[in-house]
């Protein structure tokens, strides 16, 4: 599905979705309802919302540590990188070939490097950080943020004791965050859009999410 398509399903659901179109064609998401995005933040939350995921080895490919091409490389005196780096770089690259045989490549010594010259140490932890959960099937954190986002969205159109159910619900998500799911994420965006076209209770919503996150 193509991002206009996804603003025109949006807008088909009822969602309020502004958007611009770049230079090379394409649609970048930058308000949903009343949540502003920055950069292709709005675009995946997009996905997220009508279930349109990436394939695997798209995810792959954005969460991959890689330089950009280079025209014309230059030889030039290469940038160590701190021998307990290299190790997290190593338990990366083991953790992709382990978990994702059906997808090529992996993190790259040579991309490590170029982050580490232009975004620093801190940023290249990080980095590998967020790569070696997404290989162990956990969900990027900003995924499960924007899935609370979302729910706490919900909670002023709902009525009191749907409210405390939704409160308790935010909770224990919140309390998972760092265990939850790459594949709980669609199963829980298909209860919460039941839930949101009236045909579920905030208990019963509760119920199934709870279930998904047993």
């Amino acid at each position: 599905m193509t991002i206009k398509e996804l603003i025109e399903e949006l807008s088909r659901q009822g969602y309020q979705v502004k958007s611009h179109r770049r230079s090379d064609g394409g649609y970048i998401i930058s308000r949903i309802d009343g949540m502003s995005f920055k950069g292709a933040k709005g675009n995946a939350y997009a996905r997220k919302i009508v279930g349109a995921e990436l394939s695997p080895a798209r995810t792959y490919q954005l969460a991959r540590i890689k330089p950009p091409k280079k025209v014309a490389p230059m030889k030039r005196k290469l940038t160590p990188i701190p021998q307990d780096l290299l190790k997290e770089v190593r338990k990366v690259q083991r953790s992709w070939r382990k978990n994702h045989k059906d997808i090529g490549g992996t993190i790259s010594v040579r991309g490590v490097r170029y982050q580490l010259e232009h975004y620093g140490e801190e940023y290249v932890r990080a980095s590998l950080n967020k790569a070696f959960r997404y290989s162990q099937g956990y969900a990027y954190l900003e995924n499960v943020e924007w899935l609370v986002s979302r729910l706490e969205q919900d909670l002023p159109k709902v009525s009191l004791e749907d409210r405390s159910y939704i409160e308790l619900l935010i909770n224990r998500i919140q309390a998972k965050s760092l265990t939850f799911r790459e594949d709980w994420i669609s199963k829980v965006y298909e209860q919460l859009y039941e839930f949101e076209k009236g045909q579920l209770s905030g208990a019963e919503l509760a119920r199934r999410i709870n279930a998904i996150m047993m």
